[in-house]
């Protein structure tokens, strides 16, 4: 049974800064692209959430690698999956991050 994805804020307040990003400095295609590798792979993990790499740090957190600068951390807790951030791996390693866990609004998804 596939698990329910939830956006925190911070998670999507990044997406949405990344869509803006490649809307403005690369292409509406990019950005079209990028969305449709974030659905596939939000299809992907409601079915198999165990699917993502276990932080060092803190092993309740899990982390996907959506494309090659770009990962998805996340928790699971029940039957729902909470999407804590997208993180830029080419961001420097000493910056600090707030994690902002409010929850902004759930996003059902349906089969391709």
């Amino acid at each position: 049974m596939a698990k329910k994805i939830i956006w925190t804020f911070e998670a999507r307040k990044r997406y949405k800064h990344i869509i803006d990003f490649l809307l403005t400095d690369w292409s509406e295609k990019q950005a079209v692209d990028f969305t449709k590798i974030i659905d596939r792979k939000l299809y992907t993990l409601a079915r198999f959430p165990s699917l993502g790499i276990r932080s060092k740090k803190d092993p309740q957190i899990r982390q996907l690698l959506v494309t090659k600068h770009n990962r998805l951390l996340y928790e699971i807790r029940g039957d729902k999956i909470y999407l804590l951030d997208i993180h830029d791996t080419r961001q420097a390693k000493n910056r600090k991050k707030k994690r902002n866990r409010k929850v902004l609004f759930t996003k059902q998804l349906s089969p391709c």
